[in-house]
């Protein structure tokens, strides 16, 4: 079965927040992210979480980076996961969900941390950026019990899949298909049209703007993802919510902008959602 989404059916995905709620009804989601050469990408993946509703939102990065990292982030907390390694297990065993990739870079260190959460982690893993091309160096990862959500573009589901770019457009939904199918998986493959599937339903988002296609987008989206599913959306809901309000947000925003950056999207999302949930039919 495949839906193209609509602002009609988006809006009763959107969680409502109830009035004798907490900052603990809203889920808590731990970030595992980041690297010397790129100390940026994971705070707009925090950032991009709490601004989508997260309660509780913990990037955990490594020593070396902390203190640049610590000063971009209020909201959220950042975790030092050498010093306070004992707190970084607690969280894994805690988290309602956790996202992996963000400008880890492709390194030994990555690959050590990559094969932790596959190990530990009980609830819904996402997995971006170079996650995902650690992922296509050992597919063999792929077969495992736990809930995953990939985010590739056409160039990481070439690498992923072993599938030519030019094959993947023109057979973009079966190839998503079978391979979340084959893998137990929630693909979101993202492009000028996004699918998002878990290989027995599948939607497609078509609302994406060239004026969004910028650096860190990614990174946006896989915050906003953690946060849904931490928020008690099923995975496969979560994506398609994330989805259709990034793309959606950088379209309304590109009415008056020339180019779209991810902060941009991040700082007009909480707004976006209300007017949806406010729109009537």
């Amino acid at each position: 079965m495949t839906i193209t989404l609509t602002p009609e059916f988006i809006r009763t995905l959107i969680p409502i927040r109830q009035r004798s709620s907490h900052k603990g009804s809203y889920g808590r989601v731990l970030i595992v992210a980041g690297s010397p050469r790129f100390p940026g990408a994971p705070c707009l993946c925090a950032r991009a979480c709490i601004r989508s509703g997260s309660g509780l939102v913990t990037l955990a990065v490594e020593k070396e980076i902390f203190s640049i990292v610590a000063q971009k982030l209020n909201e959220e907390m950042v975790l030092d996961l050498q010093t306070y390694e004992m707190d970084f297990f607690q969280l894994l065993h805690s988290a309602d969900c956790v996202a992996f990739g963000c400008g880890s870079g492709i390194r030994d260190y990555s690959r050590r941390k990559l094969s932790l959460l596959l190990n530990r982690v009980n609830c819904p893993l996402v997995i971006d950026a170079d996650g995902l091309s650690l992922l296509a160096e050992k597919s063999s990862l792929l077969r495992t019990d736990k809930t995953l959500i990939l985010t590739p573009h056409e160039g990481e589901f070439s690498r992923l899949s072993a599938t030519s770019i030019e094959e993947i457009k023109a057979n973009k939904v079966e190839l998503a298909e079978t391979f979340a199918q084959n893998f137990n998986l929630i693909l979101v493959l993202k492009g000028e049209t996004t699918v998002i599937t878990d290989g027995k339903t599948t939607y497609l988002s078509d609302v994406g703007v060239p004026e969004m296609a910028t650096g860190g987008m990614g990174d946006a989206l896989t915050g906003i993802i953690a946060s849904f599913v931490g928020q008690k959306l099923s995975p496969l809901e979560a994506c398609v919510l994330a989805v259709y309000l990034h793309s959606y947000t950088a379209r309304e925003l590109s009415k008056t902008m020339y180019s779209v950056l991810a902060g941009d999207v991040i700082s007009r999302l909480p707004f976006v959602i209300r007017e949806l949930m406010l729109k009537k039919d």
